[in-house]
């Protein structure tokens, strides 16, 4: 059990506050962002876990009883805490894999189990507020025999205080099916609130666990069980104290009565509860038919506290404070839950931009791909345009040679002309030297003419390398890198190196034509002249 005092704090501040332990397990409290403050039950053994988990599955029908506490569903998040860990055999088996022990999740009763509800706040259990009891348990009970179930470990321990102090019906782990035949070689549940019919194994139906709550009830009312009086040894086994209360139940002297101030009414339903024989104990149905049982619908409910002076001054404080809390967590959970929504959408944000930096990187990368092939197409361009500068210097020292050949050929002619004519008035140089003379001038024509033509193709190309690398340092300039930017700066040198060079090449070559027209112009003129002498 857990007291409500100071429960809603543990809550929100350090870990996770201990409710409750059993054999099966122990149950925490946490803070749920929508449901609030909840109840976490870790199992250390996961058999036990699905054990639970199957029977609130089963009891999850569309017309559940509100006397079955709310069940959630399992949480694989909140786990065994680590100093636990060992207990698990899974984890034992093996120690390289973290443990993965299951829980699952119920509602929060801040009043914790009954037992510790009464040692905590002293309430003066009256026979009204014992019927209250009695019809909540009863309701839960009714439900379980509707769907042939039966609890089969009905204790103090396992009937939680709600925040309006009405129970609830808990830890449904050992419950099973009904069945008029043995089931089971073990004992179901808790020896003391075991019914005789859960003792000797002989069956198990739903009256046994109405045995159940006869007992409790009994224990309510008088402080003690019926079969605990004149109790000497408290250090029996398990099976010496099974033997021992087979004999104390059912026996010739077991007529457990209530004393005064109980009516007779009251004490008459108790023992019917516990009448020893199966088929003629009341159900859960008989019991809610009875009229002190059915009166309690139509009577106000509230369980007064058995404290006075300051003590009753610190509950009332300690459950303002509690209510308080509970307000605090209730919107710290909400405030939780709209910050997951944000850290969602924010990692999402964070993924488009990480795939946006990774496209960049890609766009830099073929970039920088791109700017080496242009440097390499430069190189070459540069290689090509010394070859074809080559060639000119070649094929201006042709021209050179042939203007000197030709002028030593009009020579040669000028000289013969002065010379005595043959008959006839007609020249000496024959018509093959005339014919050697124009074809070498031809030919020096169509050197020159080729020539230009590849330097005009050298230009162009130029031209293009030149439109490629602009278009080149605009894609670099947007590109946010600054080693693309250093590249684009010496890409820039490079160019204007390159068209120093061309201009250089373009004065060479405007020389070569000017000289080439000034050329052919005295060529084309001594032509003429021997052509009209040879006519």
């Amino acid at each position: 059990g857990a007291s409500a005092t100071g429960a809603s704090t543990a809550a929100q501040d350090g870990p996770p506050k201990e409710l409750g332990h059993g054999a099966y397990g122990t149950v925490f409290l946490r803070s749920h962002p929508t449901l609030g403050l909840v109840a976490v039950k870790v199992f250390r053994i996961p058999a036990h876990c699905d054990a639970e988990a199957l029977a609130m599955g089963i009891l999850e029908v569309p017309h559940r009883s509100d006397r079955i506490i709310k069940y959630h569903g399992p949480n694989n998040r909140w786990s065994w805490p680590r100093t636990h860990a060992n207990s698990d055999p899974s984890a034992q088996s093996d120690p390289s894999r973290p443990p993965k022990i299951p829980a699952l999740v119920y509602e929060f009763c801040p009043f914790g189990d009954v037992e510790a509800f009464i040692r905590e706040w002293h309430p003066v259990l009256n026979q009204t507020i014992l019927s209250h009891w009695t019809r909540h348990v009863a309701e839960g009970l009714q439900f379980l025999a509707s769907l042939d179930v039966v609890h089969a470990d009905l204790k103090p321990k396992n009937l939680l205080v709600r925040h309006d102090k009405t129970l609830v019906i808990a830890d449904l782990g050992r419950s099973l099916v009904s069945s008029r035949t043995p089931t089971t070689t073990t004992i179901r549940g808790t020896p003391f609130y075991a019914s005789q019919e859960i003792l000797r194994m002989t069956g198990i139906t739903p009256v046994a666990d109405v045995f159940s709550l006869g007992l409790i009830i009994y224990e309510w009312a008088t402080g003690e069980l019926p079969h605990t009086r004149r109790w000497n040894n408290w250090c029996l086994s398990t099976p010496e104290l099974v033997e021992e209360l087979k004999w104390r139940i059912g026996t010739n002297d077991w007529k457990p009565a209530l004393p005064a101030p109980y009516t007779g009414e009251f004490a008459q339903l108790v023992q019917g509860m516990l009448n020893p024989i199966v088929s003629a104990r009341l159900t859960a149905s008989q019991v809610l038919a009875t009229r002190i049982i059915g009166d309690t619908r139509a009577l106000a409910f509230e369980v007064p506290i058995g404290l006075t002076g300051e003590q009753a001054v610190l509950s009332l404080q300690c459950i303002s404070e509690r209510t308080a809390h509970m307000g605090q967590i209730a919107q710290l959970a909400r405030d939780k839950l709209t910050l997951e929504q944000q850290l969602k959408i924010n990692t999402a944000k964070m993924e488009e931009t990480d795939k946006l930096l990774l496209k960049v990187r890609t766009d830099a990368k073929l970039s920088k791909e791109e700017l080496a092939e242009a440097k390499k197409t430069v190189a070459l361009a540069g290689a090509n345009e010394a070859q074809a500068k080559e060639q000119l210097r070649v094929s201006q020292a042709t021209i050179i040679h042939l203007q000197s050949a030709f002028a030593e050929t009009i020579k040669e002619v000028k000289g013969a002309s002065t010379q005595p004519q043959a008959p006839g008035g007609t020249c000496t140089l024959s018509v093959d030297e005339a014919n050697n003379i124009t074809d070498l001038h031809a030919e020096a024509a169509f050197r020159l003419n080729r020539v230009s033509g590849e330097l005009k193709a050298v230009m162009a190309e130029k031209e293009r390398l030149r439109s490629e690398l602009k278009e080149s340092q605009q894609e670099l300039h947007a590109s946010p890198f600054a080693a693309l930017l250093r590249e684009n700066a010496e890409l820039q040198r490079e160019s204007r190196f390159h068209k120093r060079q061309h201009d250089e090449g373009k004065s060479v070559a405007d020389k070569s034509s000017r000289h080439n027209a000034d050329a052919s112009h005295p060529i084309h003129e001594d032509v003429d002249q021997l052509s009209q002498h040879l006519s």
